[in-house]
């Protein structure tokens, strides 16, 4: 406490206070009637000078100089120990108390930008390397783990890589919207994260593709997760028939024999395997897309179950009385199964209402052939007929849609389907109507000849219901 600055203070203060009370003092100083006594006097005011020094100064101490040297102190710890969340404590008069706590709520504000910034940073660094959907690292982190791994290839041999992709992932988000298809991502990367260990790496490397690192994984066991992975969508697809499942999966070892191979040549032949599978899938995985369509469609219209099955038999006879070829026939009877493809994009609030559709509804319905069209024109198996599923529900007095075409530039195979879609809702129930009678349905179909429907065709659809071996599989 008592250092050099304390005593220079102390002698001033201890100066002024004796010279103050010298004046003060100066009318009995005249009086003193001898030396002795000024002697007395002068040294009594020097110790009452002294004394009131050193109290001035301990209260200077006390209420200026120690608050100010903690607020000194506590800044430097602050600046040295770069820790802005410390506060300082301060004790004296009330403006120099004021200023430590001014002082002191600079510092929490300071803190609380330095914590939102962190904040930041972490945010950042996650969007940087994380896809904000699934969870798993994104192509950035990808495109950086591989350069990492390039620096020191030799410590992860065999690497291996395994390439995923979606097949037919744009077909749930156009038909199911992208809410959907952000699900069926979803489900996909949970079910990646069981094929994988501790040490390998798992990316959504772009849209619907995925890729898992092995390092340290020779290629049998990496065949074998790619078989795991086949193997658990299989068991998807038959829990959930509603939106199959299907994706492509190839998978890449390092060459122990190719010692310039490098880690992105890897993931290019991971990649190439992938799709030589997307593309060369065995015929019966491809036919069982159409099964999967019919699956769908039988969940969604479980009311009317058998209507494909009906519609079906009755385009086969249709085919026969108008001497088809065996291809046009074909194509006939998978449109009469396909043709309502797109209600299983339309909301069952709407497809199983009860009561009358309001116009919105009415619109919404409408737009299943285009669903249904943007479905079937993506899978190779049915695509010919995307087109003819597309305009099922034309009119021959062309007010039918969606594209109002009439008469024959209505495709022959909708015209055909138009008709036998209308006596099958007509003569089974659903839920927005009552069914007709055999004979009020064909007389309807009579009624609307010639506006909604090819009178031709009517005439000899009359002439393949009168076949009562047929009539009694239909009823």
């Amino acid at each position: 406490m008592f250092n050099k600055g304390n005593w220079l203070r102390i002698t001033g203060i201890t100066f002024m206070c004796t010279m103050v009370i010298a004046c003060l003092s100066n009318r009995l100083f005249l009086k003193l009637p001898n030396t002795q006594s000024i002697s007395y006097f002068y040294l009594t005011m020097a110790a009452v000078g002294i004394i009131v020094g050193l109290v001035m100064n301990l209260y200077i101490e006390k209420m200026y100089s120690h608050p100010l040297r903690q607020i000194h102190e506590g800044i430097e710890y602050i600046r040295i120990k770069s820790e802005p969340g410390a506060f300082i404590t301060i004790t004296g008069l009330n403006d120099v108390a004021e200023l430590g706590s001014s002082i002191n709520k600079m510092l929490e504000e300071l803190r609380n930008k330095q914590h939102e910034l962190k904040e930041s940073e972490k945010k950042y660094r996650y969007l940087s390397f994380f896809d904000t959907l699934t969870g798993l690292y994104n192509r950035s982190y990808f495109e950086y783990e591989m350069k990492r791994i390039s620096r020191n290839i030799r410590e992860v041999l065999p690497l291996s890589m395994i390439s995923i992709d979606i097949d037919g992932h744009k077909i749930v988000n156009d038909t199911f919207g992208h809410q959907a298809g952000d699900k069926q991502l979803k489900f996909v990367a949970e079910l990646l994260k069981t094929s994988i260990r501790k040490e390998d790496t798992l990316v959504r490397a772009g849209g619907d593709e995925f890729c898992i690192l092995l390092p340290n994984m020779p290629n049998t066991v990496a065949q074998q997760r790619k078989n795991d992975i086949l193997e658990a969508v299989e068991n998807h697809n038959n829990k959930n028939p509603f939106i199959p499942l299907s994706v492509s999966v190839g998978v890449a070892t390092s060459d122990q024999n190719n010692e310039y191979e490098t880690v992105y040549d890897i993931y290019h032949r991971a990649d190439d395997d992938m799709y030589y599978q997307k593309f060369n899938k065995d015929v019966h995985i491809k036919g069982r897309v159409i099964d999967f369509f019919l699956s769908a469609l039988s969940e969604r219209d479980y009311i009317s179950q058998g209507h494909a099955d009906r519609m079906a038999l009755l385009a086969e006879e249709m085919a026969k009385r108008l001497d088809l070829g065996e291809k046009e026939k074909e194509d006939l009877i998978l449109l009469a199964k396909l043709h309502d493809l797109g209600n299983i994009g339309i909301p069952d609030e709407i497809l199983f209402k009860p009561g009358e559709l309001t116009q919105e509804e009415r619109n919404r319905v409408r737009t299943h052939v285009n669903i249904g069209y943007n479905i079937a024109s993506r899978s190779g198996e049915v695509s010919h007929i995307s087109g003819l599923i597309l305009h099922h529900h034309e009119w021959w007095d062309g007010t039918g849609y969606p594209a109002k075409i009439s008469g024959k530039d209505i495709p022959m195979d909708c015209r055909i389907i138009s008709i036998l879609d209308a006596y099958d809702t007509m003569t089974n129930p659903r839920y927005y109507n009552i069914p007709k009678t055999k004979e009020d349905a064909l007389r309807e179909l009579v009624r609307c000849s010639g506006t909604q429907f090819q009178p031709e065709l009517v005439k000899t659809f009359l002439e393949v219901i009168e076949n009562e071996v047929l009539l009694e599989v239909v009823r």
